[in-house]
């Protein structure tokens, strides 16, 4: 069977050489993906404590609403929580510059919950 991520066609035995791995060339670069991900995972976590803990100081969210969350993410989904977490760093880097030229809001925006970033988005019909 093939060792790919979550692949299991058969392999093919060649004559001579090495035995087969990998099915193919997608299993085999899957493979080292997550070979690669798995091992990044600690500089992944560390990246993405940082970054909410930036974007919770500037909320006013308190650490421990996320930290339990990314000890359960995996290395995938940390890659696109750290994604996801620039993008939005980025933005409320705008915003402040936006805001510093102009004036100020009339009243301050209510706390953001971080809670709400962890739940599952409502299920969407097609219709």
């Amino acid at each position: 069977m093939c060792a790919g991520p979550g692949c299991r066609e058969p392999l093919i035995r060649a004559a001579t050489g090495r035995p087969a791995v990998y099915c193919g060339q997608a299993c085999r670069q899957a493979a080292l993906r997550r070979r690669r991900l798995r091992e990044a995972a600690p500089a992944l976590r560390a990246e993405a404590r940082d970054l909410l803990g930036a974007l919770g100081a500037a909320s006013g969210v308190p650490e421990s609403t996320y930290e339990e969350h990314l000890g359960r993410l995996g290395a995938e989904d940390l890659d696109d929580l750290i994604r996801h977490a620039r993008a939005a760093r980025a933005g409320l880097d705008g915003v402040r510059g936006i805001l510093g030229r102009g004036r100020p809001p009339a009243r301050p925006a209510p706390a953001a919950s971080w809670s709400g970033l962890f739940k599952e988005p409502p299920a969407t019909r097609n219709a």
